[in-house]
């Protein structure tokens, strides 16, 4: 238990310890108990704090405000103990309500950003198995280089290529395009001309014949 002079006291010590409990009196020096209310609800402690006012107004009018300044209970002075102790266990409960309330919160919070970040991971995971947009375009400029690479004789750079597609296309889904860079590179170790232009036009007929789509999921 922790004990105040007066309502600035009091603020400041709640700023300073991990109370949730606070029995205030209504009139007090330098801070009354209905403005220690105000200043209690308006600031964020990362608690909630509940807040029993004594008082020797009993009025209505009385009670509605320091209900309004933010006070959970009251207990009319003078007041029998026993009412007291059964109102201060009454506000134990709401308090271990709360905690609890906002532990489970902390559980759904934490359980959802998991979930998302799973979520993402498995995102990614599936972008990274998609065929980047250029991949097709790519393919395309594959064509134009083999021919040039036909025109100059240059072997090593044609079955590199058929190599380098082979891996590209099986790697993405694409079998055809692999079949034909596997056949471009076998044709090119023979130095065989006539079958990789072969290669080429079936690919080139191929890519007038195929587009990649990519359509966004929501979950």
């Amino acid at each position: 238990m922790t004990t105040a002079n007066n309502g600035q006291e009091a603020l400041d010590i709640l700023k300073k310890a991990p109370i949730s409990f606070v029995i205030s009196d209504w009139m007090m020096p330098k801070m009354d108990g209905r403005e220690l209310c105000r200043h209690i609800r308006s600031s964020d402690f990362g608690r909630y704090i509940y807040i029993i006012l004594l008082t020797a107004r009993d009025a209505k009018n009385d009670l509605i405000h320091g209900m309004e300044a933010g006070a959970d209970d009251f207990v009319v002075k003078p007041f029998n103990r026993g009412e007291l102790k059964v109102r201060i266990r009454a506000g134990e409960r709401v308090v271990a309500l709360k905690r609890d309330l906002v532990d489970a919160n902390d559980q759904i919070q934490h359980a959802y950003d998991r979930f998302n970040r799973d979520l993402e991971a498995g995102a990614q995971m599936q972008r990274s198995l998609l065929p980047p947009p250029d991949f097709l375009d790519n393919r395309r400029k594959d064509i134009r280089s083999l021919t040039d690479a036909i025109g100059r004789q240059d072997y090593e750079t044609i079955q590199r290529m058929g190599h380098s597609m082979k891996g590209s296309g099986g790697g993405y889904g694409f079998d055809d395009i692999t079949d034909v860079g596997r056949l471009i590179e076998e044709a090119a170790k023979a130095r065989n001309v006539d079958e990789i232009k072969q290669g080429i036009n079936t690919l080139s007929h191929y890519l007038d014949h195929i587009d990649i789509v990519y359509e966004e999921m929501d979950f």
